[in-house]
C-alpha cells in the first residue's frame, strides 16, 4: 500500500461543508447519469411499472402486512403513548411509498439523511 493510500481517512470528522457539497454534487451527477433508459414500447406493454414488484408483493400480501402493522400498533399502543396518539392506520399506498423509499435509499448513497 502506498503512502498516499495510508493517509486517506474516509471517516474524517473534520470534513467541511464545502467538501460535503462537492460530494453531494458528485453523487447527484452520478445518479442522474445512471438513470435507466426507457423501456422499449413493446416490452412496456407487457411489463408496466411496478409489475416485477407486484410478482412478489401482491395486493393481498400488502394489505395483510398493513393489517398486521395496524394490529401490532393497536396491541402495543400503551407502551408508546406519544407515538400512538399521532398514529394513522397504514394503507397499501403508504406501504408502497415506504418500500420505494427503502429501495431508493439503498441505490442512491448520500452522506446524510437530510440530503435525501
Amino acid at each position: 500500500m502506498s503512502n498516499s493510500e495510508e493517509n486517506i481517512d474516509l471517516n474524517d470528522s473534520q470534513t467541511t461543508r464545502g467538501q460535503d457539497q462537492e460530494r453531494y454534487n458528485e453523487v447527484r451527477y452520478l445518479t442522474a447519469a445512471s438513470t435507466p433508459l426507457p423501456l422499449h414500447p413493446f416490452l412496456a406493454a407487457f411489463f408496466p411499472k411496478g409489475a416485477f414488484f407486484k410478482l412478489f408483493f401482491t395486493l393481498e400480501l400488502v394489505q395483510q402486512l398493513c393489517n398486521f402493522t395496524n394490529e401490532y400498533m393497536e396491541a402495543t399502543k400503551h407502551l408508546r403513548p406519544s407515538l400512538a396518539k399521532n398514529w394513522n392506520k397504514l394503507t397499501p399506498d403508504e406501504f408502497h411509498i415506504f418500500i420505494g423509499l427503502l429501495i431508493y435509499f439503498s441505490i442512491v448513497k448520500l452522506l446524510r439523511l437530510e440530503l435525501y
